[in-house]
């Protein structure tokens, strides 16, 4: 079964596709059916799929986005997009990212179903290929990679280090992992890993295997094999000049030599925790095995409590306490030493940041200077200073945001029309009647002073002229139909039937309980 994910922020459309096309039929299995394009790339930056469906047009992250995030985690992903909107600049998007599929809505289910048939035909044709030419370059970096790993049987490694990976010393050996930095999002970065590792490889001639192997999109491992007291200068040596001849830095780390090629996996790992740790030690250097040792407090603040200071921070634009906070946020994680926790502790605390837009409402912080466009962004910063400044900036943006949009929302004659409708309570005051004297046809009048009261200016003018009678009402020398007058109502019947709607209990009643 093919696995494919179906994103759409329309729950009918999103619930029709899920439920009327026919995909068991066509051998997919629908591994993931979300509204929201954040959790739909959360989804497949861990889990592998061949079939993206989506719609562009959504709020925090278009599905145009989505997709290209998406395609630089999984290159060979197949895409197809579904618009309610006929935008040729839509279009022209989705022909840049080598869209499989671009259908318009309304679509019915037999197109689609079509659509994902061709889609699914075109990637098992282009699968082919993989399963029946052997690549002996390919293979080579397989063994290495499985070698630095330790999932190879040592009958097996012998065998085909032979074949493949002619040993030119005995040892010792030390594992060396290569890692561009700031890695830029286009889809060559895979050519950049390797032209780095052959050039390695080059430089290294005569003191590792000759050639290296592509762990990641920006990610390589070396194996080394000369003098281990000109092992850091060597490396470094090597790792300025590629730098020198390129447009971007690198952070290199080594593990402890070892004696053996079955022992090597000892060595990989220490390398890659070393350059794990590239988040607490700062890039654009190499480092040792060992280099960060941190300890794990047991007084840690409460982190919950933290990010609701956050928040309150960021809603009442105080910057200074918004600093505090996220510095005191990531002391906290920083503790765990473990940049897979730091990052995943940073996606948690922008989920509940991405919350809290969307439950103020601000779909418009979201796509325009929250910057959510760019959630992808967190995955380039590579030290914890870079992820503090970069939340420091973007809660400053959207703190700025809405203070900005506070202060447009004050309406600066609103007192003056609450002023106006208090001195006229007795009379038979109207909606146009308030329009007419502040200059404002009835329309304009009546949506600006929705927009800026929260409430119509008919259910205002009735609240209020119920929160008088009920002062009236304490006045034991008032009648009931003088109470009504006073405040604007010519019918006691229909003061009453008012009266009771807004208190739950008529007039006569609501004085008798005073």
């Amino acid at each position: 079964m093919y696995k494919a994910v179906l994103v759409d922020d329309e729950p009918y459309d999103l619930i029709g596709m899920q439920k009327l096309v026919p995909w068991h039929t066509l051998g997919v299995e629908l591994v993931l059916c979300t509204g929201r394009s954040t959790a739909a790339l959360r989804y497949i930056q861990n889990h592998k799929i061949d079939l993206l469906i989506t719609d562009i047009k959504m709020p925090i992250m278009s599905g145009i986005e989505l997709a290209r995030l998406s395609i630089e985690v999984q290159p060979a992903l197949k895409t197809l997009f579904i618009s309610g909107h006929q935008n040729f600049d839509f279009a022209k998007q989705a022909l840049h990212l080598k869209a499989d599929g671009y259908l318009l809505k309304p679509v019915d289910e037999r197109e689609i179903a079509e659509k994902v048939r061709m889609i699914l035909t075109d990637l098992e044709e282009e699968r082919q290929p993989e399963r029946t030419m052997p690549n002996y370059s390919l293979i080579r970096q397989d063994m290495l990679r499985r070698l630095l790993e330790g999932t190879m049987a040592d009958d097996t490694l012998h065998k085909l280090l032979d074949t493949y990976m002619p040993v030119v010393h005995s040892g010792p050996y030390y594992a060396v992992l290569i890692e561009i930095d700031h890695l830029d999002t286009e889809l060559d970065n895979h050519k950049k890993m390797d032209g780095v590792l052959l050039q390695f490889s080059n430089l290294l001639r005569g003191m590792a295997f000759g050639f290296g192997c592509r762990l990641s999109v920006n990610r390589g491992a070396l194996v080394y094999a000369g003098s281990p007291d000109s092992l850091e200068e060597t490396i470094d040596r090597i790792r300025l000049s590629v730098q020198s001849q390129s447009d971007f830095t690198l952070t290199a780390a080594y593990g402890s030599g070892v004696r053996g090629l079955n022992e090597l996996p000892q060595s990989y790992r220490e390398a890659a925790e070393a350059i794990e740790s590239k988040m607490f030690a700062g890039k654009n250097r190499l480092i040792p095995p060992g280099h960060i040792k941190l300890a794990v407090h047991s007084d840690s603040p409460d982190v919950k409590k933290l990010t609701d200071e956050l928040l309150d921070a960021v809603t009442r634009y105080r910057l200074v306490a918004v600093c505090d906070t996220i510095d005191e946020l990531y002391n906290q994680a920083s503790v765990h030493g473990d940049p897979a926790k730091i990052r995943r502790f940073t996606m948690l605390l922008m989920t509940r940041l991405e919350d809290f837009v969307q439950d103020n409402g601000e779909y418009s912080l979201a796509s325009g200077a929250w910057g959510y466009t760019e959630i992808a962004a967190i995955e380039r910063l590579e030290t914890i200073g870079e992820i503090k400044s970069w939340l420091r900036k973007t809660a400053f943006e959207l703190s700025e945001t809405m203070q900005q949009k506070e202060d447009a929302n004050k309406w600066p004659l609103l007192p003056d029309i609450e002023q106006y409708v208090q001195s006229r309570l007795s009379s038979d005051i109207s909606l146009k009647e308030t329009a007419d004297a502040f200059s404002y046809s009835q329309s304009h009048f009546s949506y600006l002073f929705k927009e800026h009261a929260g409430i119509s200016f008919s259910d205002y003018l009735v609240r209020e002229r119920m929160k008088r009678a009920k002062e009236l009402l304490l006045s034991p020398g008032l009648k009931i139909y003088e109470v009504a007058e006073r405040v604007g109502y010519n019918s006691l019947t229909y003061f009453s039937r008012a009266f009771k709607t807004y208190a739950g209990m008529s007039p006569g009643d609501y004085r008798k309980r005073l």
